[in-house]
């Protein structure tokens, strides 16, 4: 970011109190600063991070392993990820007072969105400085650990199975308030390692560590994975894809969900 000198600031000030702008849009109009000087000024003031030229505008944080797709990261105020911050403001209403502790994401089929979704939801949780853990229970296809750069060699598959300690399983990022806890080895019967009672012991406690829990799935149509979380979380959310999702796979999917007493928060339509 610019430093702008003493001098600058007074001209900025001046065009201000003329034309009544804001002073961020004033030294832009001066050529003293960018939008994206700006912003990144503005985010750290509010300590709202995110990713400028490469690198989080927290000091010490290198971010370069972190994918394009978390987007409420790279660019947080698009209005792609002003939509993720109004799925945010939904649930957090939908919550009241006792609040959502973990919210399952579900789709009927592969590349709807899901994994993109989970990630830059947990994203802008942690941006409000919540204390936000993103799960991937997801072990046909995991791909949390890709998307911020972690190994997958432990995670809660490790932890279910009581090869790994919590402090082994749970990860950091960049983001200081978001936690995430990848897949792990991909076991060889996913099921049944989700019907075990550890799975449930984990659960109780991570609702106990974290104001918000935020579970990746794997899609509802090619395995019953999906619909045993679905019913051990507080809430779930529908995604379709515009364009993809069939509507009768959608309806299936809602009446499977509907007969083992998962309660749905809402639907979105992903357009991207």
């Amino acid at each position: 970011t610019k430093k702008i000198d003493p001098q600058q600031i007074r001209k900025s000030i001046e065009l201000q109190k003329e034309t009544g702008m804001l002073f961020g849009k004033a030294a832009i109009k001066l050529g003293l600063a960018t939008k994206e000087d700006i912003e990144s000024a503005v985010s750290t003031q509010f300590s709202y991070p995110y990713i400028t030229n490469g690198n989080i505008n927290i000091k010490d944080h290198l971010t370069n392993t972190l994918s394009k797709e978390i987007i409420a990261a790279y660019n947080p105020f698009s209005n792609q990820a002003e939509s993720i911050r109004s799925i945010r403001t939904e649930l957090i209403r939908q919550g009241g007072e006792k609040g959502l502790e973990t919210i399952s994401i579900l789709s009927a089929n592969s590349g709807e969105g899901r994994t993109f979704l989970s990630a830059n939801l947990s994203v802008v949780f942690a941006q409000m400085g919540v204390s936000t853990l993103l799960v991937d229970l997801n072990f046909r296809g995991p791909r949390i650990h890709e998307l911020f750069g972690k190994d997958n060699s432990c995670g809660i598959s490790s932890l279910i199975i009581e090869r790994a300690t919590w402090k082994q399983a749970i990860k950091p990022t960049p983001f200081s308030s978001l936690n995430i806890m990848t897949s792990g080895p991909i076991p060889p019967n996913p099921l049944e390692l989700l019907e075990r009672k550890q799975v449930q012991q984990i659960f109780k406690k991570l609702r106990e560590t974290f104001y918000i829990v935020i579970i990746d799935t794997p899609c509802l149509l090619q395995s019953t994975d999906a619909l045993l979380i679905a019913s051990m979380t507080e809430g779930s959310i529908l995604l379709a894809s515009e364009g993809k999702t069939k509507r009768a796979d959608f309806s299936h999917i809602t009446n499977k969900l509907r007969s083992v007493g998962a309660r749905i928060l809402g639907s979105i339509l992903n357009r991207h």
